[in-house]
């Protein structure tokens, strides 16, 4: 993969997303595809600044897919420990509207038909569900993060944006061994291509309810996730060798440094742009943070019968979105 990296300025147009599909080699890799599949963050049911992709980025990217000659589709699954159904999220964020200008067919990716995909995590296999068109098919998949901390995975960029294709709205089943299988889940499913947009980014605390959104006015495009995220962690202060998903992905080779990729920009333009993110951690992080290691806590939280009590006694301090289901 060529480390290039485009850095733009918001609002999003169709022209300059065009320019920078062409420039980072988009256009020429999807030649290879018979459809691509869009993946956007729509982690809360509504928008939300920091949270979840803007609409504006969304209808920009299908606008220059259109022009591609392919069948393009965008999904996204329900909303983890069945927080929110997303066909209500696709009607908040205007999808059906925005397909039908651009041609592309949007997918509930819970309701497709699933296959289980064999995963390594340490000395075991762990089989893992997920949209079988998008593993035994020739689709390229292009991931639309936003540059978020967060609170279980220290930050959230197009490498973890994936974890929203597990169509189980009971995928923090498999939290335990989100280190070692997502970056095997991005290449089970084909990500090829990165648009992180950074019309506001979320800072202190995340990935939704809890962080600070801040504006940034920026996009990147690449056609290396990988190089997209050394730019995006770098925009907002962050080692990516810090964080536990990465570290295979180092291992192999395939993170570039910020000062191997090629810019379209000086790396003074770069440096200009960059802020400093710090995440902070709250008790309940920590509780939460738990069941990310352990199966047995995982089950008692979420799946035993004092799991309702305890979240009931959680949302009485910290409080419940009302944007999600009360089921």
């Amino acid at each position: 993969m060529k480390n290039k990296v485009y850095l733009g300025d918001l609002p999003a147009k169709r022209e300059t997303f065009s320019k920078a599909f062409e420039w980072s080699g988009i256009r020429e890799g999807t030649r290879e595809a018979d459809a691509i599949f869009v993946k956007p963050n729509l982690t809360f049911p509504v928008y939300r600044e920091g949270v979840t992709t803007s609409k504006a980025v969304i209808e920009a990217v299908l606008q220059v897919l259109s022009d591609y000659g392919k069948k393009v589709y965008i999904g996204e699954s329900d909303g983890g420990y069945g927080s929110f159904h997303i066909e209500d999220a696709f009607r908040n964020f205007g999808l059906p509207d925005i397909c039908r200008r651009t041609g592309a067919e949007l997918v509930n990716l819970s309701s497709v038909e699933r296959v289980e995909v064999p995963f390594t995590a340490g000395r075991r296999e762990v089989g893992i569900a997920l949209p079988k068109f998008l593993c035994e098919s020739n689709i390229h998949t292009l991931t639309i993060p936003v540059p978020k901390v967060h609170c279980m995975t220290g930050i959230s960029l197009s490498l973890k944006n994936q974890w929203g294709c597990l169509p189980d709205m009971m995928r923090l089943r498999q939290h335990v061994y989100f280190d070692e299988i997502i970056s095997q889940i991005n290449k089970a499913i084909n990500v090829r291509y990165s648009v992180v947009d950074g019309t506001f980014g979320l800072d202190i605390n995340g990935p939704i309810i809890e962080g600070e959104p801040v504006p940034l006015g920026w996009f990147l495009v690449s056609a290396n996730p990988f190089a997209a995220d050394s730019i995006a962690a770098y925009l907002i202060g962050q080692n990516l060798r810090t964080i536990g998903h990465y570290k295979s992905s180092y291992s192999l080779g395939l993170v570039p440094s910020v000062e191997s990729v090629e810019l379209n920009v000086r790396h003074e333009v770069l440096q200009s742009k960059a802020r400093r993110f710090q995440l902070k951690r709250n008790f309940w992080n920590y509780v939460a943070k738990t069941t990310w290691y352990s199966k047995t806590w995982n089950y008692m939280i979420y799946e035993s019968v004092i799991s309702k009590p305890l979240h009931d006694l959680m949302y009485l301090f910290r409080g419940r979105p009302k944007e999600f289901n009360g089921d």
